[in-house]
């Protein structure tokens, strides 16, 4: 799952790459909920945003390194 999670007001978010799932089998969930959750940290208020969701399964035994979605933000 990729979350993001924000004190600040955004006008959009977009999911711009997506990790490489080398040595995985991943499905993507394609009902992923639109809405916006609150979300307590260390006594902080964020907004989490889910902008992808996927079942992932590991092809190999091991260790198996995934590196960093990115996205693209617009502030309000």
């Amino acid at each position: 799952r990729v979350e993001l999670y924000t004190h600040t007001a955004l006008e959009g978010a977009n999911l711009l790459e997506l990790p490489e799932f080398k040595g995985c089998f991943y499905k993507e969930k394609t009902d992923i909920s639109q809405v916006v959750k609150l979300e307590s940290i260390n006594g902080k208020q964020y907004a989490v945003k889910t902008l992808f969701e996927a079942g992932i399964y590991p092809m190999q035994t091991g260790e198996i390194p995934l590196n960093q979605a990115r996205v693209n933000v617009e502030l309000a």
